[in-house]
């Protein structure tokens, strides 16, 4: 659980967390070329504003300039699988999926965001709330925060709809264009603007994080015990400087749920939009891995969060159109059968005809081999009753 290891890593301190990754995480393909284009849809109107990842990295969920929320499948390279039309008509500008891609919150231009759910999001909404530029859901998906144009942050419950907090205090956050306030790995504290506010004390903030650049982002690190603010690590338990990485700067860096890299697409403050580059970090040394040298400017950047596998990207063509674009950043197909590598012990290698349940050659199993694997937990799980 995340109290556990957050116990963990609190007593053990940062190697922990580091020795806890796997070295196949580690391993980044650098593969420039896309994996494949989306530009026509069935809705000769729709023209894409957002993107982002869905059911579990299955799925691709585009959000337009009219409103409409389309889902494409990522296993099969862009096939349209639905289509939501919106009553509204009104440009999506912030979309953000839920841990669990079971909700779906969405801020269109006007300011206006709904909580909507993964099987019905032509329905109405679940809670409303106004005069928000974006809004996330914490690890637990139990309370939403709103940034809102106001430089406040609005702590909201997602069953009831109800404010829980409105954090106060951070002058200038409204004009900061690469400012969203997110939430910690544990769902207690809440990161602004560079301010640390805390849940349990929400009056006032926790400390006031020193940034020089006018626009810059800030983001919790993996470990829950840093945080990334304008470029610099910076150690929640002394709140100083750890390390510094030009990198990060000007970006607005991502991580998935392995947390072995930042994904930073760097940002063109002027016009307030991602230049055609994306740097990738290693976490732990923030030492530079690699840099993908993108051929156009990018309006939105959206990382495979479970995966780590893939990005996408909104890149504006030269007609004036846009095209979702999808990168590859590693094989899942490797990383997938090397996670299965660490659980499976050696004596479940073979199956009863002699063939290696784990194939170097193929990406996953097959379904029978799969059964038989599960056939064999069973047996040893009535052997050890």
């Amino acid at each position: 659980t995340q109290s556990t290891w957050g116990l963990l890593n609190r007593k053990l301190g940062l190697d922990a967390w580091n020795k806890s990754i796997p070295l196949h995480a580690r391993q980044i393909h650098r593969n420039r070329l896309p994996m494949y284009d989306l530009r026509n849809t069935s809705n000769d109107d729709f023209d894409i504003a957002v993107v982002d990842f869905c059911d579990f990295g299955e799925s691709l969920v585009a959000g337009g300039t009219d409103g409409t929320i389309v889902i494409f499948s990522h296993l099969e390279r862009g096939v349209i699988k639905e289509t939501h039309y919106s009553s509204d008509d009104n440009e999506i500008m912030f979309m953000d999926i839920s841990p669990d891609c079971s909700m779906f919150l969405v801020v269109n231009r006007d300011g206006d965001g709904k909580l909507l759910r993964r099987e019905s999001l032509s329905s109405p909404s679940l809670i409303n709330f106004a005069t928000a530029c974006a809004a996330v859901f914490s690890p637990t998906c139990a309370k939403i925060a709103a940034t809102l144009e106001t430089d406040d942050i609005q702590v909201l419950d997602t069953c009831t709809g109800g404010q829980l907090d409105l954090l106060t205090g951070m002058e200038g956050a409204a004009g900061n264009h690469l400012n969203v306030g997110v939430f910690d790995p544990t769902g207690t504290l809440v990161l602004n603007h560079g301010t640390l506010f805390d849940l349990r004390q929400p009056k006032r903030p926790v400390f006031r994080f020193d940034c020089m650049s006018e626009h810059f982002s800030g983001i919790f690190h993996p470990n829950g015990l840093q945080t990334v603010v304008d470029g610099n690590l910076w150690d929640l338990r002394t709140m100083s400087t750890v390390q510094s990485c030009a990198a990060l700067l000007n970006s607005l860096p991502q991580y998935g749920r392995i947390g072995s890299h930042f994904y930073a697409p760097v940002i063109n403050t002027e016009a307030s939009r991602p230049l055609g580059i994306v740097n990738v970090v290693d976490s732990s040394t923030l030492s530079t891995v690699t840099t993908f040298q993108l051929d156009a400017h990018l309006e939105t950047f959206a990382l495979d969060v479970f995966s780590e596998a893939s990005f996408a990207t909104v890149n504006e063509c030269a007609d004036a159109d846009k095209m979702l674009r999808v990168y590859q950043i590693g094989r899942h197909g490797e990383i997938q059968v090397a996670a299965r590598q660490l659980t499976v012990p050696q004596s479940m290698e073979e199956d009863d005809d002699g063939d290696d349940i784990l194939d170097d050659e193929e990406d996953e199993f097959d379904e029978d081999e799969e059964d038989d694997l599960f056939d064999i937990n069973l047996d040893e799980s009535d052997e050890e009753a």
